[in-house]
């Protein structure tokens, strides 16, 4: 049967010098939806646009991705320890978020 799979596939970075930046990493998220850093975003995705419009504790129809870059937190952090605080916390927050693309949906028309 015919179908369509819907893939989330973030951007690759920048070339700087002779480094490939990575650029940004995503995963699905089943944390609560906040966002702790400017550089991340949370990402809804639903079949149906009234799924969407529900509230967000009632969007069971949903899929929720976590998307980001490198954390402004940990440049801007002042002070070794607090880079290396923030760099351990961000690290063991984006632990499944990948630079490669996601499966969100996998859609058979009948």
């Amino acid at each position: 049967a015919p179908r369509i799979v819907v893939m989330a596939v973030p951007q690759k970075g920048r070339k700087i010098g002779g480094e490939q930046n990575p650029g940004a990493a995503i995963c699905e998220w089943k944390e609560k939806p906040q966002v702790i850093d400017p550089n991340e975003m949370i990402l809804w995705v639903a079949k149906t646009e009234s799924a969407l419009r529900q509230p967000v504790h009632k969007r069971e129809d949903c899929k929720m991705l976590m998307c980001h870059t490198k954390p402004l937190r940990v440049e801007i952090a002042e002070g070794e320890q607090a880079k290396d605080d923030d760099e351990a916390m961000f690290k063991d927050r984006h632990k499944n978020c990948k630079h490669e693309s996601v499966e969100v949906f996998d859609l058979e028309f009948h």
